[in-house]
């Protein structure tokens, strides 16, 4: 051991472990791993495909077959080389599945409908034909709802009109009044 290291060694360090981790620290390289955190433009899609190279390239990124890869229509509006996958809800999933993502009944590296955060589970079913929630059509809903805030607005402006408030009277002070006179708690004088 040389005469810097028998330092060390008598320091308080040594016993903690510091001293082994300053030792490791200068034998071993530190070693960063790409993959441990991503950056914006690792997810975003890349250019629109225009030839069947492009195609089958953009396939293998998201993990599809280049049969079933089909990506939006460009109209001006598509966002690259997203795939136009069809829209699936949550509900429609193995719910008892072992998933890599359990709220969002997903598996790692699965490719995800561009609208996927609104296919959630207790969101909207896309392919859920009840589109009648209350089983009543529009117009008595729409009737329902100016009758709610007409009664909310009625109740809100008669209570404007009749406003309650505590009954308290001003602070009084000996010097407010000239010539008021203010008693004592003391005993009569007989």
């Amino acid at each position: 051991m040389s005469a810097s290291l028998k330092v060390l060694a008598k320091g308080p360090c040594f016993s903690s472990g510091l001293f082994k981790h300053k030792i490791l620290r200068l034998v071993s390289p530190t070693v960063v791993a790409r993959s441990a955190s991503y950056w914006d433009h690792d997810w975003q899609p890349g250019p629109y495909p225009r030839t069947k190279e492009e195609r089958d390239r953009a396939a293998k990124r998201y993990g599809l077959l280049p049969e079933d890869y089909e990506p939006f229509p460009d109209d001006g509006n598509a966002p690259g080389d997203y795939p136009n996958l069809p829209a699936y809800s949550a509900h429609h999933r193995d719910l008892f599945a072992n998933y890599e993502h359990r709220q969002l009944t997903r598996h790692y590296g699965e490719p995800m409908h561009i609208n996927a955060e609104l296919y959630r589970l207790g969101f909207v079913d896309p392919n859920n034909a009840d589109y009648w929630h209350w089983r009543m059509p529009y117009w008595k809903q729409l009737l329902l709802l100016i009758t709610a805030v007409a009664s909310v607005f009625g109740l809100l402006s008669i209570g404007n009109r009749y406003r309650y408030f505590p009954p308290v009277m001003a602070k009084q002070f000996p010097y407010d009044k000239k010539g008021q006179k203010h008693y004592l708690f003391e005993p009569a004088d007989e």
